[in-house]
């Protein structure tokens, strides 16, 4: 049978395997593995880098791009992927680069964009059984403006579904928790536990509720504009007292 010929054309024909052992360099279009089941591999120092299949190239090592590269349909990346260089970051590259590590400067190092401006945009977190589990998003709130979003839940099919937990919104910067709409810089739909002490400068009011205090010795204490205690009402053997920080007037009420 033949294994080799060379057309009319000057075009060279093998009709069998070709090994190659030193450098081959091809001016033009070449067509390999177009049969049926022809496929075509790369070997380095022995070892296969990379291998043409049915369903694609299958690249054993790594892979090095130098320009912009477009996937027009899915990529699967069974390992890590780095986006970036790591140079000049103090210790290097660290050895658990995670499943995406993304180097770079400023606030666009990593851009997540919709297709138009009336789509919301962000990223989802799944568990194992593909339910969905919490997400960041910018939501879409109409004329290139976006609330910023946070969600979590016990999973849902549909990210849809996952309650939102946290809103900033675009225009006031106002958070809220439990709340899509906050109508102050925080506003919390729900009980807020505070530990330590908390400084409001500005007037408190309390609506359609009560002030409790709990403590083995509660004490509230009104302070004058230098921070000095002007008068405290704490509880003491069953029963209240106002008193004036000089402690000599004292009213107590049974």
């Amino acid at each position: 049978a033949e294994r080799f010929a060379i057309n009319s054309a000057g075009r060279v024909i093998v009709n069998r395997d070709l090994d190659v052992d030193r450098n081959l360099d091809v001016v033009g279009i070449s067509t390999l593995g177009s049969g049926a089941s022809g496929s075509v591999k790369l070997f380095n120092a022995g070892t296969k880098r990379l291998e043409t299949t049915s369903t694609g190239v299958d690249i054993t090592d790594n892979l090095k791009v130098t320009g912009i590269s477009t996937f027009k349909d899915n990529s699967i990346i069974e390992g890590s992927l780095t986006v970036g260089s790591a140079t000049g970051i103090t210790g290097g590259a660290p050895t658990d680069q995670g499943n995406l590590a993304v180097y770079g400067n400023g606030r666009n190092s990593l851009i997540i964009q919709a297709g138009n401006n009336n789509q919301d945009r962000g990223m989802a977190f799944r568990n194992n059984g593909d339910y969905y589990v919490a997400y960041i998003s910018a939501i879409n709130m109409g004329s290139s403006n976006a609330d910023l979003s946070f969600g979590s839940g016990t999973g849902a099919a549909d990210v849809g579904n996952v309650t939102e937990r946290i809103r900033i919104k675009y225009d006031t910067g106002n958070v809220g928790i439990g709340s899509a709409i906050p109508k102050a810089k925080l506003d919390v739909n729900g009980s807020l536990n505070v530990s330590g002490i908390s400084t409001f400068n500005n007037n408190v009011k309390i609506l359609n509720g009560g002030l409790e205090i709990q403590s083995v010795a509660p004490t509230l204490i009104f302070n004058d504009t230098t921070g000095t205690p002007d008068y405290k009402i704490r509880k003491q053997d069953g029963h209240f007292i106002i008193m004036e920080t000089t402690q000599t007037n004292d009213t107590e009420y049974r």
